[in-house]
């Protein structure tokens, strides 16, 4: 007499050779014929792997869900450090040679922040909530509703929100002069050294 611990084993065994049957195409008959046993017996082993799956496919979901959500904090966080450093005053000076010789003058650059930061974090929210299903996701090809969609359609719509989200890039001339003279250069005799006090705001990294 088989012990419960043999019986168990023999059934994973039996259901681990009925999935990869069933997934090369064979029959629920094929496949009691194959392995010796029952065809209402396949169909339960079927019923229980089709669950399985289900399972592990809504675990993979959330998942990965979770992780993109975790980048959409990241991205979100370094765009509103990004905002903060571009309302930074730049510092600057200019270098010139006059009667009494080179003469040393300072400015300081008051700046209203870039915009397109802010631009950044109103997209990472909006990804959030399609995400966390607060809003309809973006319409997909093929006009499909959100009804009865299956979870191989909401996981395309998932990392299709994922994907459009993206940095913004290099904002050019932020806080630049009139002249378009960088701040925080030198200037004298033509050529351009950089002394400025505090560097002027980067990008998202």
């Amino acid at each position: 007499m088989k012990s419960a611990e043999q019986s168990d084993f023999d059934v994973t065994k039996r259901r681990a050779e009925t999935a990869d049957l069933y997934l090369k195409g064979c029959t629920q008959e094929a496949i009691a014929r194959t392995l010796g046993v029952s065809q209402p017996t396949v169909s339960r082993d079927l019923d229980e792997l089709r669950g399985a799956w289900r399972r592990q496919a809504i675990d993979d979901f959330e998942e990965s869900r979770a992780r993109e959500l975790q980048k959409l904090d990241l991205i979100e966080r370094e765009a509103w450090e990004a905002w903060e450093r571009s309302q930074t005053p730049v510092h600057g000076a200019v270098l010139s040679d006059g009667s009494k010789g080179k003469s040393r003058r300072t400015s300081l650059k008051h700046q209203h922040g870039d915009p397109r930061y802010l631009d950044l974090v109103n997209k990472c929210i909006a990804q959030r909530c399609v995400l966390l299903g607060l809003q309809p996701a973006p319409a997909i090809a093929g006009g499909q509703k959100d009804e009865c969609v299956s979870l191989d359609v909401r996981r395309e719509r998932f990392f299709a929100a994922v994907a459009s989200i993206g940095y913004l890039e290099r904002p050019g001339g932020a806080g630049t002069g009139p002249d378009g003279a960088e701040p925080g250069l030198i200037r004298a005799g033509g050529q351009q050294r950089q002394v400025a006090d505090r560097a002027a705001p980067g990008a998202p990294r």
